[in-house]
């Protein structure tokens, strides 16, 4: 059983790698021009007003496609599987007419600045994630990593144009990220559309999903409390050219959030199906504990590796980030921590939801979302930028703590107590990227993938032997 889910999570986590890694990375190597172009305080408004919009869009679909996902994968024959698909695309319909009308009042009372680029943003943002989850719940892998693909193409196609052609300026954020999600909706709906004629939506269904997402949708805004808060306050309590700033240091930090995004992805499938099965002598908690183990081994290799690998490349490629933005260089090691303790945060959600605890998911992010907004209260006045990726570092550490409790007492997931070495090291490594020359940072990016090799030994090793059976 292990080798054919085995099987399954390399197999969907490749396509997803493919949709979401490689094309997201072509969107990194477009800051040259972002900073170049776009003054760094165009940019903290943007990256304020476009939390606001995902904070509104989050909230109000519930993250429907979540819920589908998860009862399409309690192995429901393919007729209620329909019933199912067909109900979240009805909820998913109904949510985007609530925006629309919400959005529209709400944004224009704040005043926000081209309101209806940013509601249009935050609709094609929800939509291209509902309907890709509804798409991985269908089966339909390959069609979701290739609308990513699309998606980001169009993406870049448009910046160019609109940057580079017409002159524009952050208006062209809004515009090619919206018409590039647009795209990716529109293959989505075209590219499954068969799947989902199985069967007619009912109530009972939408009452189910409505249930279990219902919490969802409340912890949606605690959880951008704990995880965007920060965008808005250094913006609004320090300056826009700061806050722009530090936008570019969390895109930085989305290189930890990309490389991992596959394997979570693949993950979420397969937490949710063991979440159904029954579980013999506490197999269900060593299955968890022993997939859980191994994520963090490659999130810890990853971002260790890149605290001094960025230094390195920073100091080879001066001109990457222009001289408006350059305060988001000392801002990018903290970045790539926080980044990588939310993606840990983030994996262990599924575990909550396969044994339906919803519930104690928002009590987590509520508790880390309160601990933010105290400890940024206190940091960003005194520390500036850094301490806002201060404050989101330890709020997501105690929302980790706390879930790694409950899931221990729920499902008997355990987790090695020696990997709290690996906080040291990465306050070592920030400690060198801050203080010490270019060549010690390249000499501990070598010690980092040295020693990321030797913590996925076990994996490379079993990795190999298969290689060397499929040549034989």
């Amino acid at each position: 059983m292990y080798k054919m889910e085995g099987a399954r999570f390399l197999k969907h986590s490749f396509a997803y790698f493919i949709g979401s890694f490689l094309s997201k990375l072509a969107l990194f190597f477009m800051l040259p021009i972002y900073t170049a172009r776009i003054p760094a305080g165009d940019m903290g408004v943007y990256e304020a007003v476009t939390a606001f919009a995902v904070l509104l869009s989050s909230v109000v679909f519930f993250d429907v496609g979540v819920g589908v996902l998860r009862f399409s994968s309690a192995g429901t024959d393919e007729k209620e599987k329909g019933k199912i698909l067909s109900s979240g695309l009805v909820l998913i319909a109904c949510f985007s007419f609530v925006y629309l009308v919400l959005g529209g009042v709400i944004f224009g009372m704040l005043g926000l600045p081209g309101f209806p680029l940013v509601l249009l943003y935050g609709l094609c943002n929800a939509l291209l994630a509902a309907l890709g989850l509804v798409a991985r719940a269908a089966g339909c892998i390959r069609l979701y990593a290739a609308s990513g693909v699309v998606s980001t193409l169009v993406q870049i196609v448009l910046n160019l144009a609109l940057i580079l052609g017409a002159g524009l300026g952050v208006e062209s954020l809004y515009i090619s990220y919206a018409a590039g999600a647009a795209v990716g909706v529109l293959l989505l709906l075209l590219g499954s559309k068969n799947v989902w004629r199985l069967g007619k939506p009912d109530s009972s269904s939408v009452r189910c999903i409505l249930r279990f997402c219902l919490p969802l949708g409340i912890s949606a805004a605690s959880y951008w409390v704990l995880t965007s808060f920060g965008r808005v306050a250094v913006t609004l309590w320090v300056d826009e050219a700061t806050g722009g700033a530090f936008g570019i240091s969390l895109k930085f930090a989305q290189i930890v959030v990309f490389a991992s995004f596959a394997f979570r992805l693949a993950w979420q499938e397969l937490a949710f199906a063991k979440g159904e099965m029954p579980d013999a002598v506490g197999e269900r908690g060593r299955y968890y504990s022993d997939r859980t183990d191994l994520f963090v081994r490659i999130v810890f290799a990853v971002c260790f590796l890149l605290i001094p690998l960025s230094r390195v490349a920073l100091a080879l490629f001066p001109g990457f980030i222009a001289a408006d933005y350059a305060a988001a260089g000392d801002l990018i090691p903290v970045a790539l921590v926080g980044a990588a303790l939310t993606v840990f945060c983030d994996f262990l959600e599924p575990m909550f939801g396969a044994t339906a605890q919803t519930g104690k998911l928002f009590l987590t992010t509520a508790l880390g979302a309160l601990s933010n907004v105290i400890l940024i209260w206190w940091l960003i006045p005194a520390c500036g930028a850094f301490g806002g990726h201060l404050a989101l570092i330890f709020a997501v550490t105690v929302t980790v703590s706390v879930r790694l409790l409950l899931l221990y007492r729920t499902v008997g997931l355990k987790l090695r107590a020696r990997y709290l070495l690996f906080l040291p090291l990465l306050a070592f490594a920030l400690f060198v990227y801050l203080r010490l020359s270019v060549f010690i940072n390249l000499m501990l990016a070598v010690v980092a993938d040295l020693l990321g090799a030797a913590l996925l030994f076990p994996e490379l090793r079993v990795a190999l032997r298969q290689i060397k059976r499929a040549k034989a």
